[in-house]
Parts: C-alpha cells; sequence; structure tokens
C-alpha cells in the first residue's frame, strides 16, 4: 500500500472542512455560510493583522532602542569564537522587557475589550428578554380585562334577563289575582240573582253581569300591556315606519306589527277585538297607504324595515 504523503494542515482548514462536511451530511439547508464566511474572513485578516503589527513592533524596536533589524542571518564560524561584551547583553536583555510588557498590554487591552463585550451582549440579550416577558405580560393583561369586561358585560345581561323575568313573573300573578277577584264578583252577582224572586229585578242584574262579562271578554288591560311590550321590543321597527310612512296612525302601526309578526288574520282579530272580515280591510288600506303593488308581500316588506 502505498505511503499518504504528509500535509500540514492548519486549525482554521480543519474548521472549515469539518463545517463543509457536516453541511454536506445534513443537506444545504442547514449549511451555516455565514459562519463559514467569518471563519475564511479571519482566515484572511489573521496573517495580514500579524504582518502590519509585526512591521509596527519591529519599527518601534529599530528607533526606540537603537537595534539594527536586518533580514540576513548571522552565522558564526568554527573556528571563530564569538565575543561577548557586557554592553551587548545589556542591551539584549532591554530589548526583551519592553516588548514584553508591550505584549502583555495588548494581552491585558484584549481580555478587558472581550469581557467589557461580552457583558455588553448578555446586558442586550437580558433586556431583549425582559422586554418579551413585558410585552407577554402585558398581551396576558389585557386579555386578562377582555375576559373581565365579557364576564361583566354578561352578568349584567343576566340581571336584566333575570329581572324581566321577575317582572313576568309578578305581572303573572297580578293577573291570576285580578281573575280571582272577577271570578268572586261574578259569583256573588249570581248567588244575588238567584236570591232575587221579582222578574225584573232579575233581568237587571242579569244584564248587569252579562254586560260585566262581555267588558271583561274583551282584555282591554292585558291587549295594551300586550302591545306595550311589542312597541318596546320593536320600537326600532315603529319609528322607521313611522318615518317612512307618515300618514300611517297608531292602528296602522299597531297593524303593521302584528302582520311583520306573521300572524293569521283570526288571530290579529282576536287581539284588535275585530272582526276577520275589518281585518281584512284594514289590511287593504295599510297597502294603500304603504303603495304596495298587488304581487308585492306585504310581510316581506314589513320585515326588511
Amino acid at each position: 500500500m502505498p505511503s499518504l504523503p504528509m500535509v500540514p494542515v492548519s486549525s482554521t482548514q480543519l474548521v472549515i472542512g469539518a463545517l463543509l462536511g457536516i453541511g454536506l451530511v445534513k443537506g444545504m439547508r442547514e449549511m451555516k455560510f455565514s459562519a463559514l464566511g467569518g471563519v475564511a474572513l479571519g482566515w484572511i485578516t489573521t496573517p495580514v493583522l500579524s504582518g502590519i503589527l509585526a512591521f509596527f513592533s519591529l519599527f518601534f524596536v529599530q528607533n526606540v532602542f537603537g537595534l539594527k533589524v536586518s533580514n540576513q542571518i548571522l552565522g558564526q564560524s568554527p573556528s571563530v569564537e564569538p565575543v561577548i561584551e557586557v554592553s551587548q547583553i545589556e542591551r539584549q536583555i532591554n530589548m526583551i522587557f519592553p516588548g514584553l510588557l508591550a505584549v502583555a498590554v495588548i494581552i491585558i487591552v484584549s481580555l478587558v475589550y472581550m469581557y467589557f463585550n461580552q457583558q455588553k451582549r448578555r446586558l442586550k440579550s437580558e433586556n431583549d428578554l425582559l422586554q418579551k416577558q413585558n410585552e407577554i405580560f402585558n398581551s396576558q393583561r389585557a386579555l386578562k380585562d377582555v375576559e373581565i369586561n365579557s364576564i361583566q358585560a354578561h352578568n349584567t345581561v343576566l340581571a336584566t334577563q333575570l329581572e324581566m323575568k321577575r317582572q313576568e313573573y309578578n305581572s303573572i300573578l297580578l293577573n291570576i289575582k285580578d281573575q280571582k277577584d272577577f271570578l268572586e264578583n261574578a259569583c256573588n252577582h249570581v248567588n244575588e240573582i238567584i236570591g232575587l224572586k221579582e222578574q225584573k229585578h232579575r233581568d237587571d242584574k242579569l244584564r248587569a253581569l252579562s254586560l260585566m262579562l262581555k267588558q271583561r271578554m274583551s282584555f282591554t288591560r292585558e291587549i295594551n300591556d300586550f302591545y306595550d311590550k311589542i312597541e318596546e321590543t320593536h320600537k326600532g321597527f315603529t319609528e322607521n315606519l313611522k318615518e317612512k310612512f307618515n300618514e300611517l296612525t297608531d292602528n296602522d302601526v299597531r297593524l303593521a306589527v302584528l302582520v311583520r309578526l306573521n300572524l293569521s288574520s283570526k288571530e290579529i282579530a282576536t287581539l284588535m277585538n275585530i272582526s276577520p272580515k275589518s281585518v281584512e280591510i284594514a289590511r287593504y288600506r295599510l297597502r294603500k297607504k304603504m303603495g304596495l303593488k298587488e304581487r308585492e308581500n306585504m310581510t316581506d316588506i314589513l320585515k326588511n324595515i
């Protein structure tokens, strides 16, 4: 097996080769070209900066310490013994100490710069994290406020509905009491009529009882309460209807509301205390006042108002 040639490889070349190998294995999408660019830039700038630093160092040594810098390599002959003078040794020692001091200063300055740069990045990261936490906290607080407002609005709606139910129950109780009082009064009239012996007085009492029953059958109070609730529920409709057709009377508006509820003529006749034929006549007059044609459906038009 032939031997492989030994080729010197630097650590930077190893890093770049490793990054390229990992990128090829995982796919080109996962290769961080920014990292490769940084390594390549450091690979180029390091020797350039080293050369500049060496140049200024030699210039400093030559001009400050008075040492001659040459590109020639000094050699010694084996037959000639070197002559060392004390002044040359002292000059060499004096040259080494300032150089070491300068290198130490550069290292210390670099370390201090790296430390403060790292602290600056750490503070920036902490500030960014704190800002994100504040944004999350503000979002959560806004969400809590929305939830609280929603709960309060829901509670208000429930309270309103509860109050409406309470009023409805009170109305039912009052209606029951009123019906009971009326029936007791009617029973008293019947008992009084039974005890009468004269036909004339009995007929008068029967006429009075019949009139009272007919008045009761009109359900005037209940119907008025019904209309009040309908007008309150459809307040916007009645206002728009009066504004659009200003010739309509209150009875016309009530009829329009009942027609909009899609009630039959018989049901409307019961609520308005009129005959079904009178309801048809009233519907015809309402169509004329609204200016509707024969093919137009009055119920659909009223629902769209």
